[in-house]
């Protein structure tokens, strides 16, 4: 049995709540974090990394393909 302690990476998201990391992948040079709620599992949602001025935001994914493409990776990855 393994009982290896691993951090957990957590945010806050714009609308307040805590969010810890899922998982990420990176899409055409862009990377997507998969992430759920602290405290509701069944809260997910899909941010991409954006850097401007040398400061990294999360943003929403706006575009309904680019979502669609990265929840598929994200699907990809768990087979």
């Amino acid at each position: 049995m393994n009982n290896e302690m691993r951090e957990v990476k957590t945010t806050i998201l714009d609308n307040g709540r805590e969010y810890f990391l899922v998982d990420e992948t990176i899409i055409n040079g862009v990377k997507y974090f998969y992430l759920a709620n602290m405290k509701d599992s069944k809260d997910l949602c899909v941010r991409k990394e954006e850097i401007e001025d040398g400061v990294t935001y999360l943003s929403t994914l706006d575009d309904i393909d680019e979502l669609m493409n990265a929840l598929k990776a994200f699907k990809a990855k768990q087979s």
